[in-house]
């Protein structure tokens, strides 16, 4: 669309990375959200367009996941305050692995809790956030998780498996949805619905060190980031450094391959 009054009414927002555990890439995606959720009102009330459901894999599916249930603030916090904790005991995230293994163990712990604090709400997220993880089932497939439910700690097993090296979900032995989600790894819709809005996380321009620890600096700018390039995008269409970060898949796009051609 070229402005947002000229937007579809209904579409799909597809995103996604390719990085385990935290991930904060997806700081881009927040401020993309951020702008996408204010200006989907025009100034006399009626709606500019509306994004009806969500797909992602790895940090490109935990985001949206926690904005729908935790809404912008609780997530926005929660995020912001692991980064002052990570930079206050930077000793301990030194070497990359170590990062990698602190990150993923405190997502796990991060992901129960919510499971258990938003148990009664989960199932607002029903249909409309898709996760998707690659399981063994036998043979790898890409399964999407689109109910969620605190019964056996199904949503924490969700979230994890989209985003992780290994994680059991439903008894698949299941990791990163990247993987089985094409090569530019979006899970895309292949209903043909809407038009499906993507996001690519992995096209922002920031060194991928952020993927492991999470420097408060480079994350606010990169929220702004997301703020300023969405902004462009909704008024020109264009993604203004021209790397295709915020693209519209047209409704009749060939995407069974899970890119938009």
């Amino acid at each position: 669309p070229r402005t947002t009054h000229h937007a579809p009414r209904t579409t799909h927002l597809t995103h996604h990375t390719t990085h385990p555990t935290c991930h904060t890439l997806h700081s881009y995606y927040m401020g993309i959200a951020m702008v996408l959720e204010r200006a989907k009102t025009r100034p006399d009330g009626s709606e500019a367009y509306a994004i009806q459901r969500h797909a992602g894999a790895s940090a490109g599916g935990m985001m949206p996941f926690e904005l729908a249930l935790k809404f912008e603030t609780t997530t926005l916090e929660s995020h912001l305050s692991y980064g002052v904790l990570s930079e206050q005991y930077a000793s301990l995230y030194k070497s990359a692995l170590a990062a990698m293994y602190l990150e993923d163990h405190h997502w796990r712990m991060m992901a129960s809790w919510q499971t258990e604090t938003y148990a009664e709400t989960l199932s607002n997220l029903d249909n409309r956030i898709f996760l998707a993880l690659s399981c063994l089932d036998p043979l790898p497939a890409l399964i999407k998780v689109a109910n969620f439910t605190a019964v056996d700690d199904q949503a924490t097993h969700a979230f994890m498996a989209t985003g992780t090296y290994l994680e059991m979900y439903d008894g698949m032995v299941c990791s990163d949805g990247g993987t089985m989600s094409g090569s530019k790894m979006t899970p895309l819709f292949q209903d043909h619905q809407r038009p499906q809005l993507i996001v690519d996380l992995m096209q922002t321009g920031y060194p991928s060190s952020m993927v492991y620890r999470v420097n408060t600096t480079q994350y606010y700018d990169l929220i702004k980031q997301g703020q300023d390039e969405a902004i462009e995008w909704l008024q020109t269409g264009v993604d203004p450094r021209g790397v295709d970060a915020i693209t519209l898949c047209p409704v009749d796009a060939d995407v069974k391959r899970n890119l938009c051609e």
